[in-house]
């Protein structure tokens, strides 16, 4: 059985009117409180996806974008240590429709037989893709670029990454405050001075790290045509907000952990291929290279590589 999370039904309106002389109407009987019948008949159609994070003691990942090593603070000082088939949609032009998702799903199903039967439906190979239809069945990423945004906040993060080391060091300064001897307790305080130092500048790093991650987010947020997308193998897809059955940010958090072994089968249509992820130069078609920066701004996120494909999807789905 499929558990569908995303269905492009436009493009299977066209299948289904193309091969059943029209759209088949669907009619449904509807009983509501006042004991009154209503009959409806519609020609219509129903458009119905992590942030991960780990914190301790400087150990931060988000799935796809950030992976950063533990950090560690040693200082060895003395004294101390360290179901229903149908659903209600409103719609200016036709008011109230009751819509049945069977006929979505069951076209679906002939959809992809009817490819597969003409040979028409492909594997990802690495010969010439583009404008082929495939079937991808890989683990996957889903990636929410708002979701994403409200994570990353630079100084929170940092906050959290060294709330345990900063407790430690508090805690043995304190220590060495109460060493009786004086000389002794000088020597101890150069010490720690050192190594708050080296610490600070860690958490410097760390933070222009993640102010260039959120400085790329905002970016890609305001050009990009979507706001959500699926990495799965070699391939990204973008997602449309109107035919995902569950909201992004909900898919990221449930499926969005980075060592998930899930897998999750796509059917779509290739429409390019990544060639090239460096800045352009724009010293040939300055205005045509314009849209290759999306690539210069994805690639160091770790979304995209040099021979991805990008895939329009028809459908995704759990089996």
């Amino acid at each position: 059985m499929k558990e569908i999370i995303y269905l492009d039904t436009g493009i299977l309106h066209s299948y289904i009117a193309q091969h059943n002389d029209g759209l088949p109407t669907a009619t449904s009987n509807e009983r509501g409180e006042e004991i009154q019948d209503t009959n409806e008949e519609a020609n219509g159609f129903q458009s119905r996806t992590s942030f991960e994070a780990k914190l301790k003691s400087g150990k931060f990942e988000i799935p796809v974008l950030l992976k950063t090593p533990e950090g560690e603070f040693k200082v060895v000082i003395q004294p101390g240590k360290f179901a229903t088939e149908k659903s209600v949609m409103t719609q200016i032009e036709s008011g109230k429709e009751i819509i049945s998702k069977q006929l979505h799903d069951n076209a679906l199903e002939a959809f992809v037989t009817q490819l597969e039967d003409e040979g028409k439906m492909h594997e990802i190979a690495s010969g010439e893709m583009e404008g082929k239809m495939v079937k991808v069945k890989s683990n996957f990423k889903i990636i929410d670029f708002k979701y994403l945004k409200k994570i990353i906040q630079p100084q929170t993060l940092i906050d959290f990454m060294f709330m345990q080391t900063d407790k430690e060091m508090q805690s043995l300064i304190k220590e060495i405050d109460s060493t009786p001897n004086k000389q002794e307790r000088t020597r101890q305080k150069a010490l720690i001075n050192q190594e708050q130092s080296k610490m600070d500048k860690i958490k410097k790093d760390k933070k222009e790290e993640f102010e260039k991650i959120e400085k790329s987010i905002n970016y890609l947020i305001d050009i990009l045509p979507m706001e959500s997308f699926i990495v799965i193998g070699n391939a990204i897809a973008p997602l449309k907000n109107e035919y995902l059955r569950e909201k992004a940010n909900e898919l990221m958090f449930k499926y969005g952990g980075a060592s998930s072994s899930l897998t999750v089968t796509l059917v779509g249509k290739v429409t390019k291929k990544i060639t090239d992820t460096n800045m352009p130069e724009f010293n040939k078609d300055p205005f045509f290279e314009i849209p290759a920066i999306l690539n210069s701004v994805l690639s160091p996120l770790g979304i995209i590589k040099k021979g991805d494909l990008i895939i329009s999807p028809i459908a995704i789905y759990f089996e």
